[in-house]
Order: C-alpha cells, then structure tokens, then sequence
C-alpha cells in the first residue's frame, strides 16, 4: 500500500509539472518570454504562486522543463527490462525498437498537437535565451539516455556503441520533429516515429 500512494503522488507530480510546463510553453508561444507572468500560468493551472516555486525555480524553467519530465519512470523499467539475456546476438535494431518505445511513452504524456508544437518553436526561435536553454537540456537527456543504454547492455562508461546508438535515435526524433510542426501537417507524431523506426531498421537490416 505504501508503494502504490508512493507512486499514486509520483504520477500526480508528474502530471501537475507537464501542466505547469504545457502552460507556460503556450503563453509564451502566443505572448513571447516576457509577455506574461508566474501568476498567469498558476491561474491557467489552477495552483498558487508558492505551488509553482515547489515545481520550478523560474518561469524559464517551466518553459523548457527539466531532463527528467521526458523520461517516464516505468517506461525506463521496461526499457532497462528489455535487455537481450546472456550470450544473445548483438541486435541494434531491437535496442532502438526499446529507445524508441520510451519516447513514446513521452509523447503520448505530453499530448502535444502540431499546431502548439509549431507555435511554441516559433516562440523560442524568438528568445535566444531559450534555445540556448533548450540545447543544454537536450545534452543533458542524451547523457540520460546513454547511460541507460549502458546499463541495459551491460557496457562500460563511455562506450562508443552507446553514444552512436542514441544519437541515431536522436537523429530520427529531430527529422520526425521537423515534419510534426511543418506547415499543414496532419499526421501524429507517434506515426511520423514509427515511420522513421521503418526506414532505419531497413538500413541496419542492410
């Protein structure tokens, strides 16, 4: 019973920081950086003022969010549990599959549609502050995610095969991006993913 409130609170901090976060990411996407205030994003949310400081130190860091908000606690388990058993063939497709399915689990919590996705790149191509932000928090995930790959291949700490392995990875999430907030996209993101999850498992295949 202690386990389940545990991760009964866990899930509803997780929800309350996307919220703040999806808040935050709209106002600016439609005021710019400077163009609203903490107060308004607590009362889009419904939270107070000292809520918000509990989630976020500023209203910068509830745009971006922190590295962690894009790794969903038990799709790492699954991630982690996923790994080959002793002396199974090296299959690079079948980690990638494993990669891909976490950030799934991301995309579908943060229930983003093209139209915010696309307004909200266009806020911060305007605020250098935040792109600047942005990359440092994207080379913060990337380290996350090759020291996952470590642990479920059972690889040492700075193995090149990991590095490459989530690079890859990243490279697929950027070209579905790029494609998600295009103008007159229709297509959902987990589409665009599982597209792009085609088109590399053929060129490992080969």
């Amino acid at each position: 019973m202690a386990e389940s409130a545990t991760g009964l609170r866990e899930k509803r901090r997780q929800e309350t920081t996307l919220r703040i976060s999806e808040a935050a990411r709209r106002l600016t996407a439609e005021h710019g950086l400077h163009g609203f205030t903490i107060e308004q994003v607590c009362e889009q949310v419904g939270i107070s003022r000292r809520t918000f400081f509990n989630y976020f130190p500023s209203k910068d860091d509830a745009i971006i969010g922190y590295p962690e908000d894009a790794l969903d606690p038990e799709a790492v388990e699954r991630f982690l549990a996923s790994a080959p058993g002793p002396g199974a063939a090296p299959a690079p497709s079948d980690l990638l599959d494993a990669l891909v399915a976490m950030t799934r689990q991301h995309i579908r919590l943060i229930r983003v549609s093209p139209e915010q996705a696309g307004a909200f790149v266009a806020a911060v191509s305007r605020e250098p502050q935040l792109m600047q932000r942005m990359i440092r928090s994207g080379g913060e995930r990337e380290r996350k995610l090759i020291a996952l790959v470590e642990a479920r291949e059972g690889l040492a700490p700075g193995d090149r095969r990991a590095q490459l392995a989530v690079l890859l990875h990243e490279a697929m999430m950027r070209s579905c991006w790029e494609l998600f907030v295009a103008p007159g996209n229709t297509r959902s993101m987990e589409d665009l993913l599982d597209e792009a999850l085609a088109v590399s498992r053929a060129l490992l295949a080969s």
